[in-house]
């Protein structure tokens, strides 16, 4: 009995529109209902798969009075059937006998020795299923729904700069890298990536690139190695048409506030990800606004709320 649920052979495990492989009703059995379960897979052949379903049935049985055996039958062949016919017995069914019990005895002498041959295989067929239910298992292990860090310490091994931010930051980012190609150099995507990852609002708006390099830094202007437009213009600094970005985040909770203050792990990886979905020949300038609260601001020396620039200002 699995979990004192009763016989799991009592339990639906096909409907009418489904199909499940036996390699995933086993891989959920383990998963779901007993870990420590055995279970056989028994390979009947292909002759009345056509019109069946993958799974034949699901039975149990007890062998020298120990612990409870989980059979699935199924509809595929196996090593035997792989076989050239004759390697265990040779046909005899050609004979110049031709009476009706003879040939019935010979049919079931045969069906005998095809029981045993494949009773033979049957323990290198149950390590191929094995090894197909290891890896469904372990294919789990990265879904979505499942409450573990496999997919987090995975990403971590690649990604070294995961371990410094928090748990839910990190699995945020990991369900969405994916993705990301996908963000990369384009406006709409990246506000959308960085408000799912952030979760909070984030806004990018363009502002112009202001150009204030000179060649003639002591204030001589030689006409002969200046560039009319670029170092020589009569209005000192100018704008040279390109757009940088300003990406606006907020509103920012003041227990996430510590998160953006500069030398912080996550505000590292967050320059990190500007480096990698943004144009190179723009520059970034992050704008942070922060929640308007009454008493928000208090003076203590734990209390990592209150930020000069961020929360507080002059």
């Amino acid at each position: 009995m699995l979990n004192g649920e009763g016989s799991f052979t009592d339990r639906k495990y096909n409907q009418l529109q489904t199909d499940f492989r036996v390699e995933a009703v086993a891989a959920n059995i383990l998963k779901y209902y007993d870990t420590q379960a055995n279970i056989y897979i028994k390979r009947i052949g292909l002759n009345d798969r056509a019109y069946l379903k993958d799974i034949k049935g699901i039975t149990t049985s007890s062998y020298d009075l120990d612990e409870e055996n989980i059979i699935i039958e199924t509809y595929r062949e196996g090593i035997y059937d792989y076989l050239p016919e004759g390697i265990f017995h040779p046909p005899s069914l050609g004979a110049s006998s031709t009476n009706i019990d003879s040939v019935v005895r010979e049919i079931r002498k045969q069906k005998a020795v095809e029981d045993d041959a494949r009773k033979f295989f049957q323990p290198f067929e149950l390590e191929f299923f094995y090894t197909h239910v290891s890896a469904l298992l372990k294919e789990s292990e990265f879904d979505a729904e499942n409450k573990t860090n496999a997919l987090l310490e995975f990403a971590c091994e690649l990604w070294p700069v995961l371990r410094k931010i928090d748990q839910k930051s990190a699995k945020i980012l990991v369900h969405i890298l994916p993705f990301i190609h996908e963000v990369r150099g384009n406006k709409n995507w990246i506000e959308k990536f960085l408000s799912a990852f952030l979760n909070v609002p984030v806004n990018i708006s363009f502002l112009p690139n202001t150009v204030e390099e000179q060649d003639d830094k002591e204030g001589i202007t030689a006409l002969g190695n200046a560039r009319l437009g670029v170092t020589f213009i009569p209005t000192g600094k100018h704008m040279d048409g390109d757009r940088n970005w300003m990406i606006n985040i907020g509103t920012i909770p003041y227990d996430e506030i510590h998160r953006y203050i500069p030398g912080s792990s996550f505000r590292e990886l967050l320059r990190e990800l500007y480096d990698f979905f943004t144009p190179v020949s723009v520059k970034i300038f992050e704008n942070f606004i922060t929640e308007k609260k009454d008493e928000s601001f208090v003076l203590s020396i734990d209390n990592e709320l209150n930020r000069l620039g961020y929360s507080t200002f002059l």
